[in-house]
């Protein structure tokens, strides 16, 4: 049975047009969100790689503000208009514009529709598992997610001068003096960023109202984006058809990293061993730095 991908994009079309043409089989359904901030010159770029496949489309864009509500608006968007353009598909895996698979869609295919109720997730506690430092500030701050403020403190001089002031660099902007009390209405969960959900959990999180509910409460925290799906579906009639595993290989150069790594044809060997341990996707790649690997593996997957 066929697949869905959504792609979040924000740069390097033609990056991602290698990544839509490795996962447009006949039968894939390929959504695209390319951020409104992007320049125009690459938009087209974006626009006419939509008109060259027809198993590809694209999204009204939006301005995304890295770790808040936008992003995961973005995403959800990608979800409601994939179950709009297609009612054939049986699973949908969410991805960056810098991911790359490491399977090829047949095999991914296969092995979701083995289980084909089931949807594959990474979640954890994020009071209790020590993975995020920054957990009760995550859930407790309410944070902005303004477009205007975005460039107000990008501005040199004054803009960085009112974030080191109100304790902002290198932070989500947060309201100062405001705390609100983690959520009590549903358990909270966290985890990555890179879903392998049934329709059932996609039609659940983008339209059912208890996960409106979830949403709303979260719509102000830090890095939604990384808790909505999980604490949706755990807190959900689907939660026992949840798997914890997201299937995705992913290297950091320090444990606490901020980003993860660039990869490339020296990480070669580790790729190929993500690959056999049935990884799906591998981040993150940027062909401006090295095209090759990129390359290498379209050649395996295609």
């Amino acid at each position: 049975m066929p697949l869905a991908f959504c792609i979040l994009a924000h740069k390097n079309p033609e990056q991602l047009r290698g990544l839509a043409q490795a996962l447009a089989v006949e039968r894939s359904t390929i959504v695209i969100h390319y951020d409104k901030r992007a320049p125009s010159v690459e938009r087209d770029a974006v626009e006419k790689l939509v008109e060259e496949n027809s198993r590809v489309t694209l999204i009204k864009s939006r301005k995304v503000n890295w770790g808040r509500w936008s992003q995961m608006q973005a995403q959800l968007d990608m979800m409601e208009k994939a179950l709009e353009v297609d009612s054939s598909w049986t699973h949908l895996l969410t991805i960056s514009g810098q991911d790359f698979p490491l399977q090829t869609v047949e095999q991914m295919e296969r092995i979701l529709n083995e289980e084909p109720k089931q949807s594959m997730i990474e979640w954890f506690d994020p009071f209790e598992a020590g993975r995020w430092k920054d957990a009760r500030e995550r859930i407790t701050r309410w944070h902005f997610d303004s477009d205007a403020l975005h460039r107000f403190l990008r501005l040199p001089g004054i803009g960085r001068r009112v974030a080191s002031f109100l304790g902002w660099q290198n932070r989500i902007p947060f309201l100062p003096g405001v705390r609100r009390q983690p959520p009590t209405s549903f358990r909270w969960y966290g985890g990555s960023n890179h879903h392998n959900l049934s329709r059932k959990a996609v039609e659940y999180v983008v339209r059912d109202p208890r996960a409106r509910l979830i949403g709303r409460r979260l719509r102000r925290a830090g890095f939604p984006e990384e808790s909505y799906i999980q604490s949706a579906l755990l807190n959900s009639p689907l939660a026992n058809t949840l798997v914890n595993t997201d299937r995705r290989a992913i290297f950091w150069e320090q444990p606490d990293s901020p980003s993860p790594k660039i990869l490339t044809m020296g990480d070669l060997t580790d790729l190929q061993a993500a690959r056999q341990q049935g990884k799906f996707f591998a981040r993150k790649f940027d062909t401006d730095v090295d095209a090759a690997v990129v390359a290498q593996l379209a050649t395996i997957v295609a």
